[in-house]
């Protein structure tokens, strides 16, 4: 049996691409370039600042984490830090001067 289905194998790598042909003429496409352009409040320097963050949060719960969902939520926690991050960390109080 093996040895029959070895050779229906061998036939048909043989046999299927003698059975392709290319075009004999192509025509060309034109093809315009297009110009995305993004919502005023998405910063591309920011989506992947918060990527990077993700990425490296999951890789180092995943890694020190021992827990079902350490990944998931170190993902999380990672991506949140760098979007705190990005954005300058304005969000923690100014502490006032000691008098």
């Amino acid at each position: 049996m093996s040895k029959l289905l070895s050779i229906v194998v061998l036939s048909l790598i043989l046999v299927v691409p003698s059975l392709a042909s290319a075009q004999a003429r192509l025509t060309p496409l034109l093809v315009q370039e297009q110009q995305y352009e993004l919502s005023e409040g998405i910063d591309p320097g920011q989506i992947l600042a918060i990527t990077a963050g993700v990425v490296v949060g999951s890789v180092a719960g995943g890694y020190f984490l021992n827990f079902q969902g350490a990944t998931l939520l170190s993902g999380l926690a990672g991506g949140l830090v760098a979007n705190w991050w990005y954005g300058g960390g304005e969000d923690i109080l100014a502490l006032e001067p000691r008098e």
